[in-house]
């Protein structure tokens, strides 16, 4: 499925993953260099021992770089998956107005595409307008910089959703270079259900949460 109105490419899947795995996919660790991001499908998790494996040979290669080597690795993998496991991504090249006077992607571009991909995910996951009564407002955004990306490089972005509480719900967010298949940036934002109308947070719509479960390969949590 593409947006014919939006100026990235961008596709969001319509069949549901299911696994046999699906819990054990959601807590295991797993390495962002052992994925192969040019095909860019939906593909099965591999196994929980396969993916340990992974995270503790990626374990050795990390605590050298890191200044709080236990901290850092919860952060890093926590949550972290295959971009080929997003079932909503867009894929570019970098354009000339995203780089700096530093000569690579300002880090305010990446905020930007996290809401252009977010905001693609709202209108064509869930079917809701950007500008009806029922709508999201940010509540928070944070984002990790792992290597820098340049002009013209190839990148791939995904996003979903992770958690879901009340009224708010967060959005991952992985950026990979599929020049150097790495990943080169992670965020999430903290999104609140809104009535635009009434101008006051609401509780997310039983039917939002219905789409989201059925659509995620990775089950959201929910608190």
């Amino acid at each position: 499925m593409r947006c014919s109105g939006s100026r990235l490419p961008f596709r969001c899947g319509s069949k549901r993953l299911t696994s046999p795995h699906r819990q054990e996919t959601k807590l295991r660790f797993r390495s962002p260099l052992d994925v192969r991001v040019s095909s860019l499908r939906v593909m099965p998790p591999a196994s929980p021992m396969a993916g340990h494996s992974v995270a503790k040979a990626a374990e050795s290669t990390l605590i050298v770089r890191a200044a709080a080597p236990d901290l850092f690795l919860k952060e890093f993998y926590r949550d972290t998956m295959a971009i080929t496991d997003f079932r909503c991504t867009m894929h570019f090249r970098v354009p000339f107005c995203d780089i700096d006077m530093l000569q690579h992607v300002n880090n305010a571009a990446y905020v930007v595409w996290a809401e252009t991909i977010r905001c693609n995910y709202f209108d064509e996951v869930l079917g809701e307008s950007l500008v009806g009564s029922c709508g999201i407002i940010l509540a928070r955004t944070e984002f990790d910089y792992l290597h820098p990306l340049e002009y013209r490089e190839e990148v791939s972005v995904g996003c979903r959703i992770a958690r879901m509480g009340r009224k708010s719900f967060d959005f991952l967010y992985e950026v990979w270079s599929e020049t150097r298949q790495s990943m080169a940036a992670r965020g999430r934002t903290v999104m609140v259900a809104y009535n635009h109308e009434a101008n006051t947070s609401i509780a997310i719509p039983e039917k939002w949460r219905e789409v989201i479960s059925n659509y995620e390969a990775i089950a959201p949590e929910t608190v």
